[in-house]
């Protein structure tokens, strides 16, 4: 599967499920679509066979129909990776492993995106998208090492997360804990007037 259908494929998810900022909300993101969700654990406790099924089909998730299970004694970047792997096989309509990594890995960190953030290490870009570090190294492996260019549905994607009303591009939001005012795309814990504030005080 092409990535350029893999992108079309986030920006629809965006659209659909008013996606506005980063880390997304997976969970919300898989009601949306109708899919629900169970455990291991909590299979282990409603269906101990079906639990013994699912840990020796997968160690990570699987789904069936509407239907995730997935391993809950991940991390949580993994199981949001995880749940948004299955969710690629779901709204992609196939069974291929590698394009549901790639959704999965384009639509928690758009690569258009991690280009705009300007981050370059990796602990920010897992910070700010909510993955692994790992995960965080292939978003800017890809941004950084191979040359990354924008094509027609990476401007797309950045339309989409333009805000007309603040004239720029959001796309992480937090609230200063003093103040609490918005904190746009920084993942500084404190907004800048506050910060000043707090260095004249000492």
């Amino acid at each position: 599967m092409e990535l350029t259908q893999i992108k079309q494929a986030s920006l629809q998810v965006y659209t659909d499920c008013n996606v506005t900022a980063f880390p997304l909300s997976c969970v919300s993101i898989l009601n949306h679509y109708g899919l629900k969700l169970y455990s291991y654990t909590e299979l282990g406790f409603k269906n101990p066979e079906l639990y013994q099924i699912c840990r020796k089909y997968s160690k990570d998730a699987f789904l069936y129909g509407s239907v995730i299970c997935y391993n809950d004694e991940m991390s949580m970047e993994r199981t949001r990776f995880t749940l948004m792997h299955e969710l690629g096989h779901f709204i992609l309509h196939t069974d291929d492993e590698t394009a549901a990594n790639q959704f999965a890995s384009h639509l928690l960190a758009p690569r258009c995106i991690v280009e705009k953030s300007k981050l370059t290490n990796a602990d920010d870009v897992s910070a700010l998208f909510g993955i692994s570090r790992k995960a965080a190294f292939f978003a800017l492996d890809d941004v950084k090492s191979k040359g990354f260019e924008r094509i027609p549905i990476d401007e797309k994607i950045l339309e989409h997360f333009y805000s007309h009303d603040l004239q720029i591009y959001v796309y992480h939001v937090s609230e200063c804990p003093i103040c609490g005012s918005n904190i746009y795309n920084s993942i500084k814990d404190t907004c800048l007037q506050c910060k000043k504030l707090s260095i004249k005080s000492r």
